[in-house]
Formats: structure tokens, C-alpha cells, sequence
């Protein structure tokens, strides 16, 4: 197993992000629905170098959030 980096892939899945031109990304953290080549599934979860554990759980949290309907709204 080695190291992937992500964005070709993610550009392939169609992944984009409604941003303003002045907006900066300061952290990401990726969610990924793997299919391994023995056929399982698994779930897989990266971040960009410089994101905390704290940042990490926020964001995480916040996407739950949003897709849970609890609140929080997609930009």
C-alpha cells in the first residue's frame, strides 16, 4: 500500500466546492468510500498536513450536521 495523492481523483469523481474568488481553504479533511481488492469496503479518512485533531472533529462534525438536516447549512 503506498501513499495516493488525491486530488486527480477527486476531480474524476466530480468533486468541486462553490468558493468566492477570495476565499482560502485553511483545512480539509476527506471522506472516502474505498472498494479494496479483495471486494471489501471500507472507509477511509485523510487530512491536509496542517489540520489539528480538534479541526479535524469540527469539520467532521459539521458535515454531519449539514447532511442531518440539524441546522447547519452548505454554503
Amino acid at each position: 500500500m503506498s501513499r495516493t495523492r488525491l486530488g486527480r481523483i477527486l476531480d474524476e469523481l466530480g468533486v468541486s466546492a462553490e468558493l468566492d474568488e477570495k476565499d482560502e481553504i485553511t483545512d480539509a479533511v476527506v471522506l472516502l468510500k474505498v472498494r479494496t481488492s479483495t471486494g471489501d469496503v471500507a472507509v477511509v479518512i485523510e487530512q491536509s498536513p496542517e489540520t489539528n485533531w480538534f479541526d479535524q472533529r469540527a469539520l467532521v462534525r459539521s458535515a454531519a450536521e449539514i447532511v442531518d438536516g440539524n441546522g447547519l447549512r452548505r454554503r
